[in-house]
């Protein structure tokens, strides 16, 4: 049994190994100029974690998946606000095979019932990870669309065209500010039309809300398809902007006043454990003991 042991302890020793080395080959220093970010970008690309991934799991025919589209979600929101350098799908696969391996030889030395849970945790920590990610990030584009439509109102008070009142909120140094302007760029290199308009030559679908609606936030999702909608329209736009920023201030005060109330609830279990259960326990312990005297 010393025999299994200290193979396992070595195989354990070389799995952390190699997760030290492709952790070192991933460490990131500051860049300050755009050709320096795209060329870390490319380089996070042939990480090794992206090359052992592709090698294993391209051919996988997973790429039509719900899971794959999920991660690319997930990753589409961890890259709106942070440094471009990320896994790709098959590398965040490949890491959570190694550590699901890892924790696997950590189950078997330790050998006891409960440690072999850890293997499932080392499978599905990297996609829980990356998923609370995306989550927080989205929860900040969420909460930023009042301010993000009441200043597009405030844009076609002014007499500007709604394509104009987005263009001009999107510079705003904010994660939905980000999000808009990233969009906005890739239709005008592809040279798209931002919303649907329509003249004399027929109806010309815009390219925005369809976009949008790759983040998977219905949300933002639902504006963009409003405002799509206010633009065909010659008369009463600024109008139905404002009515529009107005329901989204409703919106997200409704939402708020919904989460202090779970916050309420969700508050007694941690009151009850960390306050009341310790009182009753130092008044009953002494209690006890002085009736067992």
């Amino acid at each position: 049994m010393d025999g299994f042991h200290t193979i396992l302890v070595l195989g354990f020793a070389l799995v952390i190994g190699i997760i030290s080395f492709i952790f070192l080959s991933q460490v990131q220093y500051p860049t300050f100029n755009r050709g320096a970010r795209k060329a870390a970008a490319a380089m996070s690309r042939q990480s090794p974690f992206n090359q052992w991934g592709k090698r294993l799991f391209s051919n996988l025919g997973w790429h039509h998946s719900s899971l794959f589209n999920q991660i690319q979600t997930n990753m589409r929101w961890c890259a709106l606000m942070d440094n471009p350098m990320a896994l790709t799908p098959e590398g965040l696969l490949f890491q959570s095979c190694l550590y699901a391996l890892l924790f696997s030889m950590a189950a078997m030395y330790i050998n006891e019932n409960w440690a072999y849970a850890l293997p499932f945790f080392g499978l599905y920590s990297p996609f829980l990870q990356l998923q609370s990610k995306a989550k927080r990030i989205q929860r900040q584009v969420l909460r930023a669309l009042p301010i993000y439509t009441t200043i597009i109102a405030a844009e076609s008070d002014t007499g500007a065209a709604p394509v104009n009142a987005v263009i001009r909120a999107s510079r705003l140094p904010i994660s939905i500010g980000v999000l808009v302007r990233k969009e906005l760029l890739a239709l005008q290199q592809h040279n798209e039309n931002i919303f649907t308009y329509q003249d004399e030559f027929g109806l010309h679908p815009g390219a925005l809300r369809q976009r949008i609606q790759r983040w998977n936030a219905q949300d933002l999702s639902e504006l963009m398809a409003n405002i799509d909608s206010i633009s065909k329209q010659g008369v009463d736009r600024s109008e139905r902007l404002n009515d529009l920023a107005k329901t989204q201030n409703m919106k997200y005060q409704n939402h708020v006043d919904k989460a202090i109330k779970k916050l309420e609830s969700s508050l007694q279990l941690p009151i009850g454990f960390f306050f009341l259960l310790p009182l009753i326990v130092s008044v009953l312990v002494p209690f006890l003991m002085g009736m067992s005297l």
